[in-house]
Formats: structure tokens, C-alpha cells, sequence
């Protein structure tokens, strides 16, 4: 799979990416190393803090989803505090100054000024170099993740579920990179999309890399 321009970042990344999560047949330590070598991107959503301590200070490109914390905002303001304190958590935990693509996570319909403060704060931290490409990752109803969406267009990347096919439509109107999340299957790749498929083993991850090899 090669590597392509991806939506309107303007970048090429991998076909592949790799979201981690925990397992007794690998060690965290093994988890990380295998994908390292892989050279694609690398979420770390499932537990920042333990895989903050492998990655801090690499190069690799790496993203997460938001917290769903800015839902219970009781202010615009506050909504952007709590998006700001994930941030910063995130960041403390991989000793770097930036993560390269940031997920709101959209699980049901919102107030605006909820969704106005988190992506203020967003915006904010893209200004000032800590983010590097603010996504949205529909967890919730189509018709919820849309009613954010439709107003707001500030996202680069979007991550899809399977059954989200009207998002993948409007992705392509607005030109978002779509990344379509699967879980440890490696069956049916189209090889002009990509993926973020779970992993937590280094058997996953050597799957991954022979159909990186392979298509």
C-alpha cells in the first residue's frame, strides 16, 4: 500500500495505521517496538500514559481521539478548558509539542456552545503548533456526528465506522481524509483507503506489515 496525499492536509501518510490496546500475548514495550518499525501512524487513544512512556520523544506520527469530557460543559469557556486539559495531558504524557492528528469524539448531539468551545480550543492549540491536524471521530448516530459537521467545517480527517457511508459522502464533497476504523481483521482492504485497525500483539503487527508488503 502506498502512501498517498491524504484529504486536504496536503501530506502523504500510510494506508495503514495501528491503534494499540493492551493483551497478555505481546508486552507493551514489544507492542510498540514492532510498530515503530513499521513506520505508520500509531494511535494512542486506549491508554496515552502507557504508551506516552515507549513514544516519548520519537518522531513517529501519532494521533488520538479527544476526551468526551466537553459534553458536560457548562460554558463555551469551560468546554474549551476541559479540551485543553486532555491536550496538555496528552502531550505531558509524550513528552513532545505536538500530536499530529487530534479526534474530537462526537457521540451525540451537542449544544453549540459546547462544540464551539472544544473546537476553540483545538484551533488554539493548531496556532500555536500542538496539533497538527484537527479530525472528528464519528462514535455516535449519523445524524448526530452530521448535525456537528454540517456547521462546522475545521476538520482534515474524519474516522469512520463501517456503517457510516453518508459521512464517507460528505468526507469526499469536502475533500477529509477518511480513516476507516476496523478491528484485528485483515480481510477486504481497498488499497486506495485507509485504515486504523486495532492491534495488540506483535503477531497483529507483523500481519499488518505483510499486507503493507503484499497490495
Amino acid at each position: 500500500m502506498s502512501n498517498q496525499v491524504f484529504g486536504r492536509t496536503n501530506e502523504q501518510y500510510p494506508k495503514l495505521w495501528a491503534a494499540l490496546t493492551v493483551s497478555a500475548d505481546s508486552t507493551p514495550e514489544e507492542l510498540v517496538e514492532a510498530v515503530q518499525e513499521l513506520k505508520i501512524p500509531i494511535d494512542i487513544t486506549s491508554q496515552p500514559g502507557l504508551w506516552g512512556g515507549f513514544l516519548r520523544g520519537g518522531s513517529e506520527v501519532l494521533s488520538v481521539k479527544s476526551s468526551t469530557h466537553y459534553e458536560r460543559a457548562t460554558s463555551q469557556d469551560h468546554a474549551t478548558d476541559l479540551m485543553q486539559a486532555h491536550l496538555i495531558e496528552v502531550l505531558s504524557s509524550l513528552g513532545r509539542p505536538m500530536v499530529e492528528f487530534y479526534f474530537l469524539r462526537v457521540r451525540r448531539v451537542v449544544e453549540e456552545f459546547q462544540i464551539n468551545g472544544a473546537l476553540a480550543a483545538l484551533e488554539f492549540a493548531k496556532q500555536e503548533g500542538h496539533v497538527k491536524h484537527i479530525a472528528l471521530a464519528a462514535e455516535g448516530p449519523t445524524m448526530a456526528v452530521q448535525s456537528v459537521w454540517q456547521f462546522h467545517d475545521a476538520f482534515e480527517a474524519v474516522l469512520l465506522r463501517p456503517e457510516d457511508q453518508p459521512l464517507a459522502s460528505m468526507a469526499a464533497e469536502r475533500r477529509v481524509g477518511v480513516v476507516s476504523a476496523v478491528p484485528n481483521e485483515f480481510d477486504n482492504f481497498e488499497s486506495q483507503k485507509t485504515y486504523l485497525v486495532t492491534v495488540n500483539s506483535v503477531a497483529q503487527v507483523n500481519q499488518l506489515g505483510a499486507l503493507m508488503h503484499a497490495v
